[in-house]
């Protein structure tokens, strides 16, 4: 009988072992990032301004690095990426120079000769030229994907961009970190030469920590992230909710009730709503010393009101001001870029010819326009056509009324693609120092690597679409 009490005593502390043993692996699960389905790339290069075929050139399977004369710019890293791409290729080893070169083309401006390119495919020799480090990123990009491509080589190309500041979004939530670096690697040979990082509690900053998801990564997994980029002059573009979308992307309702208006909005009269802000600031400046912060405020619940039926009425103004105004003079007094989302500035009655979906400026906040500090870039939206009107040309008129109020612009745009390329073009157009660049956006779309869709690997189609052709137009509008 004791020996049966015994053996019941040790199953049970058995199968309750195993409970525990599977309840903590389920945990350490949700941190294991490794693993995910990393999707080849197949992003394609923006076209080339000019370039010449060579349909006799050599497949290649290695490049040497034979002469380099930008080696204080230059992360060999890159060269291991290339040769780690084409490792498997049926062909030769080409011997690679890298050259500086004293003129571009003719009538570029000064941002178009930093990023300008020449290569050159002469037998097993690759020469690539540029006058600036940036331009010998973009020319080792081209040619990571050239080699990559054995139907359509080229001999001769000459290239360059036409839009400044060309920056991708990467939503960090509930990512891997190694995904996120192969996603980078697809800007880069997009030419990107920014990356918007929207944070989304999904980076376990200690001032944020209790409000951060279950799979945020750690703070040297995100470092490591920008680390990587900037290797290919990718610049981090941080990207916090400093007002607006609570209750998903920073403070929790369950968690810090006081520190909201109401659940969807931070409350500026609290003052410990800045203590929150201000220390994550101070944290992430320690950690990856960013230049530029886009702020949010975007979409501020009760703009209609539907909203105000289930989440109370809309900030007051004059509170949404206050907090522009704080968060802007502690950024600046870090010598830090403030940018911020510009809908809430703008209203759809003064814009008949857009669609109303991206104008969200009340009654009560049509006035703000005139106080926000000069100093902020707005980052104007345009995501949707209006009245069927795609095929048309495409009203973009809240650029210059940003421009006309003295503020630096910022395009953005997401998956229409007429859209994409017409307010990359209007850029062009437009030919204003203070409209200089645009951001892609994706939000959503970047699902491969996530921790909770590992199985699901064809699920970064949806974000190449979006990079690819908005790569293609941002270098090359018209």
């Amino acid at each position: 009988m004791k020996l049966r009490i015994i053996l019941i005593i040790i199953l049970i502390a058995f199968f309750q072992s195993c409970g525990i043993a599977q309840r903590n692996n389920k945990l350490n699960s949700q941190k294991d990032y490794r693993g995910s389905v990393i999707k080849k790339n197949t992003i394609k290069a923006p076209k080339y301004k000019i370039s010449t075929p060579d349909y006799g050139r050599t497949s290649f399977n290695q490049v040497n690095l034979k002469q380099n004369e930008f080696k204080r710019d230059l992360n060999n890293q890159i060269i291991q990426i290339i040769n780690d791409t084409i490792k498997n290729n049926p062909g030769n080893t080409a011997k690679l120079n890298l050259i500086k070169i004293t003129n571009a083309q003719p009538n570029l401006k000064d941002f178009q000769i930093e990023e300008y390119y020449e290569i050159d495919f002469n037998g097993n020799n690759i020469t690539v030229g540029a006058i600036d480090a940036k331009g010998i990123i973009n020319g080792l990009a081209s040619l990571e994907f050239e080699l990559t491509q054995n139907k359509t080589p080229k001999k001769n190309i000459k290239d360059w961009p036409n839009i400044e500041k060309r920056i991708m979004q990467i939503n960090l939530k509930a990512m891997d970190p190694e995904v996120v670096k192969h996603v980078l690697l697809r800007l880069w040979r997009g030419h990107f030469n920014g990356a918007f990082y929207s944070i989304h509690n999904s980076v376990e900053f200690e001032a944020s920590k209790k409000y951060c998801l279950k799979d945020a990564m750690s703070k040297a997994d995100f470092k490591s992230i920008c680390d990587f980029g900037n290797i290919f002059n990718i610049e981090p573009v941080l990207d916090f909710a400093f007002l607006s979308h609570q209750n998903k992307s920073f403070v929790l309702e369950e968690i810090s009730p006081e520190l909201l208006f109401n659940n969807q909005t931070l409350d500026p009269r609290n003052p410990a709503v800045y203590q929150l802000i201000y220390s994550l600031i101070d944290e992430v400046i320690e950690l990856v010393d960013p230049k530029i912060i886009n702020i949010g405020h975007d979409e501020v619940i009760g703009f209609r009101e539907k909203h105000i039926v289930k989440h109370g009425p809309i900030l007051p103004s004059e509170l949404f001001l206050s907090n522009v105004k704080k968060i802007n003079n502690y950024l600046i007094n870090k010598n830090i870029s403030v940018w911020m989302w510009g809908d809430m500035l703008i209203a759809p009655e003064d814009f008949p010819n857009m669609h109303p979906g991206y104008f969200h400026a009340t009654k009560e906040y049509r006035w703000l326009i005139d106080s926000i500090p000069k100093n902020i870039t707005i980052c104007d939206w345009h995501y949707k056509h209006y009245k069927g009107k795609l095929k048309q040309k495409l009203d973009f008129s809240s650029v210059d009324f940003f421009i006309n109020k003295g503020f630096q612009v910022i395009g953005a745009t997401y998956n229409v693609n007429e859209m994409t390329r017409q307010f990359s073009n209007y850029i062009i157009e437009k030919n204003h120092p203070r409209f200089n660049g645009m951001i892609a956006t994706s939000w959503h779309k970047l699902l491969d690597g996530t921790i909770k869709n590992k199985e699901k690997s064809d699920h970064l189609k949806q974000y190449d679409a979006i990079l690819e052709f908005s790569a293609n137009a941002f270098w090359n509008a018209e």
